[in-house]
């Protein structure tokens, strides 16, 4: 919020500095007048503003950029290039109020400030209108930079512009000055105007100019006058007299019109050669024709009338006087063009009562702007250069000739029903949603017709289309609902062969998948368009999209082949890997000019192009539409985000889960394994010491149970692979069980687990939560063997997870949730060696084997949801390796496991599933398993006393994609 009044443009610089860059091409304008910006700038960062581009950024109301007090906070405001314009609002001027001890304000001499009425104002640093040498801030006008003034609408007694800040630096060099330039003025004597308070010395460093021409020691110099004044602070101009304005006749030929150069025009009555000023009425006769120099700065006029002749305007600009800038009575404020007057305008013009274009008279404009209405009984030319844009937005009429020559644009608006007369298109591009009166004839070949206004598609429409045998490109473009329309309203319509139909861009959300849009039709019953566009030529950018010319009937419907058709249409659709149902392409003239392009699909993965078919197969809508209207780039995006395989690699977590579980049980049960004589070895910690047996002394019986608990927490990596995407999945779990010994080794016992998963697939902006129940239940035999024991188990789980999965794709959050279950059945055999006192080994072989099911689902919250099928896998695995345990302490061990895992079956997973819209299925893979893993434990064993024991480990495994960390810590109570 800037005063109380919100911001489109508001910019906040607290972590890095920010920079808003203006610049428009051309005579583009950026508007601002009724949305002004703010903005603050905070840990010393700053905030940038560039006026750059020869443009016009037109600013209003209160521009306030605010900091938090601290010394390098600040705004930087530069004027490059250019016009900043300040606008004068209803409840007053422009104010740019920058803050901060070191925010500035500067403009450099390529660049113009203009400003419109008065009450404008720039503040730099913290002082406001009062500044002082603590308050900082600079304001800095160069050598060269121009003030430009409108001061029609200026409030007298009121500054133009006031400037204030601890530095306000003008130019110190003598002779270099800035400029004040006066483009209009109230001609009444008297007036006077505060046009700049720089609150600095002024003496020397500025000049006054009336559009760019310095008339101190003119006739216009007896006009207005200057002078400084509040200790040569503020420069005033005053109207001393007021203009006497007359009617002139030209007669100069070839020569320049401005206010300084005399004996060019002649007053009424026919003797006294005189100077021209801003106000007066002027005509040119057929005695004096030429080319006119207009003065850089422009000319104001009370009336112009071309009698006849050939003339030639350049330079600046021609506009007729606002109402108070003129005293000449009789002033029409118009231009007129009578008898057989040709007169050429390469300069701007702007009148308010506009143009009047006799039988025989002809009109030719070149400049990039003509403002009023325009009376055509004669010839009006729209002569446009390449490379220049011209957008008339006022009103023709009459039945006169209209002409486009040049390979330029031009650009019509609104209802020009009222111009009668033909509009011969010989060169460039016509565009613009206006209805023309008359009809449009093609004057030569390879002339372009582009309906629509500059920033929304609409209809160009015109009584009746003459192509005379031309070629053309008709270009358009496309929303999700119409596209640009040539609408011809009389006639039929003949495409000559050759010609092109250019599609230029689409405007919003684009095309829609299988819609059929009308690009030209001839709307008079009865009658027809002729041919068709033998090139048709769509975006590059947009390889997925497929267009089909297709001949329709007056009610949009398309027709057979030898049919009459009364339009023209294209009909967006999908372009899969392989086609899908849907209508055949109607007639149209087959593949685009050029060679042909390389197809989308080359390069993609597996994934992709099974999504990509699946599209294919789905009816027209919104998953359909967002490919059409992609890029490359994006589509390829989108295909990743649609085509769910996070889910399969949810499957492959899920057959890790099994792999990891039965690693630590075996490991866990290798402590709980008895001795050969039934006694419970009291872990491995008790196998590498010396210390008895216990037993119970209340009871005197051995202690051969246990109870254990066990607490872990899990990060694992699984490396993409091109196709399906890197998955990561963090969580804990807890696990308890019982082991009973029993007599000759034997030992059975029973475990409960609880874990959670927190999985995701961030690339695919895919997330689950995955809770997980394990059942089990195990036992064994402890064999004496000689030169140590040798132990059995044989174990099974069973294990039930919940998948609560969600994922983004067109900005919907999809959801799904559903289940899978695990069986495994576990083994291992271990020899158990003494090495020596304080060394136990213990090699291993293991194995086990999972069959996993994996339930159907269906997703919900958005059309591009899917519905996957259940799935079945089975993966077998073997281990070997060693465990060591080491004496430290007689409570006390040291542990290392070493392992190799070797996966059998289903290394891969993979998630079969449709869209919900409706499609064919389609499969997609998940992240590769590794064959072959790198297993390790590293920890220790603690005797807390006869019956407590505690266990810490890290486990770890390292595949060629795959990584996992982990740590479980364990109490275990004996009796």
């Amino acid at each position: 919020m800037a005063n109380g009044r919100a911001n489109s443009v508001y910019m906040d610089a607290w972590y890095d500095d920010v920079m808003l860059q203006v610049g428009v091409s051309g005579s583009g304008t950026v508007d601002m007048r009724s949305d002004p910006m703010g903005g603050q700038a905070t840990e010393g960062w700053a905030v940038t503003l560039v006026k750059d581009a020869a443009s016009i950024w037109w600013l209003g109301g209160e521009n306030r950029f605010t900091t938090d007090g601290k010394d390098n906070s600040r705004t930087e405001f530069l004027v490059k290039n250019g016009t900043l314009a300040f606008a004068a609002g209803a409840s007053g001027g422009t104010t740019v109020d920058l803050r901060g001890l070191k925010s500035s304000f500067t403009l450099e001499p390529s660049a113009l400030l203009h400003l419109e009425g008065s009450g404008h104002k720039i503040y730099a640093g913290n002082g406001g209108e009062n500044p002082t040498a603590e308050t900082g801030g600079t304001i800095t006008l160069k050598t060269g930079s121009t003030l430009t003034f409108d001061l029609d609408a200026a409030k007298t007694g009121e500054a133009i512009l006031t400037l204030r800040a601890e530095k306000v630096v003008l130019p110190t060099t003598a002779g270099e000055t800035v400029t004040l330039d006066i483009r209009s003025f109230t001609n009444v004597k008297g007036t006077e105007y505060a046009l700049l308070d720089a609150g600095v010395d002024l003496a020397g460093k500025v000049r006054l100019t009336y559009r760019g021409e310095n008339f101190a020691d003119t006739r216009l110099g007896q006009v207005l006058q200057g002078w400084l004044e509040k200790g040569d602070t503020v420069q005033m101009l005053t109207v001393a007299r007021a203009v006497q304005n007359r009617k002139l006749t030209w007669v100069g030929g070839s020569n320049e019109w401005n206010t300084t150069i005399a004996d060019m025009w002649r007053l009424p009555d026919g003797t006294t050669l005189t100077v021209f000023l801003p106000g007066d009425a002027v005509e040119f006769i057929p005695e004096h024709t030429g080319t006119v120099d207009i003065n850089a700065g422009g000319v104001v006029v009370a009336g112009m009338e071309i009698k006849g002749g050939t003339f030639v305007f350049k330079g600046g600009e021609i506009v007729s006087a606002a109402d108070k800038e003129t005293n000449y009575t009789p002033a029409t404020r118009k231009m007129e063009l009578t008898g057989n007057a040709n007169a050429t305008f390469d300069v701007n013009l702007d009148f308010a009562n506009g143009y009047s274009i006799a039988t025989d008279a002809t009109m030719i404009v070149r400049g990039q702007s003509v403002k009023g209405d325009i009376a055509n009984a004669g010839t009006f030319v729209f002569d446009i250069g390449a490379g220049k844009e011209l957008a008339y937005t006022d009103k023709m009429s009459g039945g006169g000739k209209v002409f486009k020559e040049g390979d330029g644009k031009v650009l019509l608006s609104g209802d020009q029903t009222g111009a009668t007369g033909p509009f011969t298109l010989n060169g460039g591009t016509l565009g613009g949603a206006f209805t023309w009166g008359g009809g449009l004839i093609l004057g030569n070949s390879g002339t372009t017709v582009a309906p629509g206004a500059e920033d929304t598609v609409g209809t160009l429409s015109v009584n009746g289309f003459n192509t005379n045998d031309k070629t053309f490109t008709l270009q358009v473009r496309v929303t999700a609902d119409r596209s640009d329309l040539l609408e011809v309203r009389m006639g039929d319509v003949s495409v000559p062969d050759g010609s092109t139909l250019k599609v230029v861009k689409a405007i919003g959300s684009g095309w829609a998948s299988e819609k059929i849009y009308t690009v030209l039709v001839a709307r008079e019953d009865t009658r027809k368009v002729v041919g068709t566009f033998s090139i048709l030529d769509k975006a590059a950018d947009l390889p997925f999209l497929s267009l089909d010319q297709v001949r329709l009937d007056a009610n949009g419907k398309v027709v057979a082949d030898g049919e009459d058709a009364a339009a023209i249409g294209l009909r967006a659709t999908y372009q899969g890997p392989k086609p899908g149902p849907g209508p055949g392409p109607g007639p149209g003239p087959g593949p685009g000019p050029g060679p042909v392009p390389p197809s989308p699909w080359e390069g993609l993965t597996p994934n992709e192009i099974a999504t990509a078919e699946a599209i294919g197969t789905m009816a027209p809508g919104p998953v359909q539409n967002a490919m059409i209207n992609a890029s490359r780039s994006e589509g390829i995006r989108l295909l990743d985000l649609f085509s769910g395989d996070g889910h399969a690699n949810v499957g492959h977590m899920i057959r890790h889960g099994a792999l990891e579980l039965s690693r630590t049980l075996m490991n866990t049960l290798s402590d709980m394994a008895p001795s050969v004589d039934g006694m419970p070895g009291g872990g491995r910690l008790e196998v590498a010491s010396r210390g008895p047996v216990e037993v119970d002394p209340a009871t005197g019986l051995r202690k051969n149970h246990r109870v254990w608990a066990q607490v872990s927490g899990v990060h694992n990596t699984w490396d993409g692979d091109g196709n399906a995407a890197r998955s990561t999945a963090s969580g804990v779990g807890v696990r308890a069980g019982a082991t009973f010994s029993f007599e000759d080794g034997w030992f059975a016992g029973d475990l409960f687990r609880y874990g959670y998963r927190d999985f995701r697939v961030s690339d695919r902006l895919f997330k689950a939560d995955i809770h997980s129940f394990s059942g089990g239940a195990y036992g064994g035999r402890v064999w004496d063997v000689g030169t140590g024991s040798l132990r059995t188990t044989l174990g099974g789980v069973y294990t039930r997870h919940g998948i609560d999965s969600r994922r983004t794709a067109l900005g919907e959050r999809l959801k799904a949730d559903y289940g899978a279950n695990v069986f495994q059945v576990v083994g291992e055999a271990a020899w158990r060696i003494q090495a020596t006192d304080a060394l136990m080994v213990e090699p291993f072989a293991g194995g086990s084997w999972a069959m996993g099911y994996t339930e159907g689902f269906s997703e919900s919250g958005g059309v591009a949801g899917l519905r996957g099928h259940s799935q079945a896998s089975h993966t077998g695995v073997s281990t070997v390796g060693v465990r060591m345990d080491a004496r430290v302490h007689e409570n006390a061990v040291l542990k290392l496991d070493l392992g190799w895992e070797h996966v059998y079956g289903d290394i891969d997973t993979t998630s079969r599933m449709a869209f919900l819209a409706g499609s064919d299925d389609f499969l997609v893979r998940g992240t590769p398993a590794d064959r072959d893993a790198a297993v390790v434990g590293v920890g220790a064993e603690v005797r807390l006393d006869d019956t407590w024991g505690l266990t810490v480990m890290y486990d770890g495994a390292y595949g060629a994609h795959t990584t996992s960390h982990g740590g479980r810590a364990r109490v275990t109570y004996r009796w």
